[in-house]
């Protein structure tokens, strides 16, 4: 009955992630374009996005660690235009290499020292540049870390977003997640069905009688 329950949920999680992203592949045909600033202002539906004109700050960047080491950044988007009080609406995770190694020596290193890597990785440490990426949502969404990410600053608005550079909606990893839920529906209904055949079975009626 567990493995059932268990097969189950795994099931349920397929189909949702499956047309989650088939969804994300037919709505989202090229992605939205447009600077950071009137992102902020109009918050588009679309889940594909190319934000231009960044400012990105790895002083200002929440981690994600395994083993007590960061595997992943979440790096506050800005428009260069705005002030320190101004809530940060956008989140770009990243699992750059490069990225991570920056920022888990200026974690480690005492004042003198990081100012040193400040002026060495400068251009990693602040950055001006375009972001393109999924905004996470529904099955790919952790609401968990996401309150966890909220609790760590003041600065992000309620509903801010995040970004999973690099990627983009994929049409064959999306029919097989749909496949594979499907496969496991079919599964499961025969399962079902095969035990009420034989709870209902005239052997098993007449073996009650008696």
């Amino acid at each position: 009955m567990r493995l059932l329950i268990f097969l189950f949920l795994i099931m349920v999680g397929l189909l949702w992630g499956g047309g989650q992203g088939l969804y994300t592949v037919f709505a989202n045909r090229a992605p939205t374009t447009m600077s950071i600033a009137e992102y902020t202002r109009t918050r588009p539906s679309g889940k594909w996005l190319r934000l231009t004109d960044c400012s990105l700050s790895l002083l200002d960047a929440m981690h994600r660690e395994v083993a007590q080491k960061p595997v992943e950044l979440f790096i506050p988007a800005r428009d260069p235009g705005d002030d320190e009080k101004s809530k940060v609406q956008v989140l770009v995770a990243t699992k750059d290499p490069a990225l991570l190694e920056v920022y888990r020596r200026l974690s480690s290193e005492k004042d003198e020292k990081a100012v040193e890597t400040i002026s060495a990785e400068f251009g990693k440490v602040f950055q001006h540049r375009d972001v393109q990426g999924l905004v996470r949502f529904g099955f790919d969404l952790d609401e968990e870390d996401r309150e966890k990410l909220a609790s760590l600053t003041a600065s992000l608005a309620p509903d801010f977003v995040i970004i999973d550079e690099g990627e983009k909606p994929q049409v064959a990893f999306a029919f097989a997640r749909l496949a594979g839920g499907l496969m496991l529906f079919a599964f499961l209904f025969w399962r079902v069905l095969s035990k009420l055949r034989t709870r209902s079975s005239p052997a098993s009626i007449e073996t009650a009688v008696r």
